[in-house]
């Protein structure tokens, strides 16, 4: 979960988004494309929901990548 305004950039091309177990090894990758990203805009939290099969991930990383400044801050935090 996370909020909008951690994004500042208004040209993502995509966002990442990664879930790693606890070796920091990435387990599965999604990345969201500009028409669900628009889809954020004036939400206070944004929570991404995934099912997994197999090993369940520890973290999870939120790494958007914009046209003008390439990858942008990443938002990590621990799976729920």
């Amino acid at each position: 979960m996370f909020s909008f305004t951690t994004l500042k950039e208004d040209d993502y091309t995509f966002v990442a988004v990664i879930f790693e177990d606890e070796n920091k090894t990435q387990l599965y990758r999604k990345d969201i494309l500009p028409d669900q990203i628009k889809h954020w805009k004036g939400l206070k939290e944004i929570i991404i929901e995934s099912e997994f099969m197999g090993q369940y991930p520890k973290n999870y990383i939120v790494w958007p990548y914009s046209a003008a400044k390439g990858w942008t801050n990443q938002i990590t935090g621990a799976v729920k």
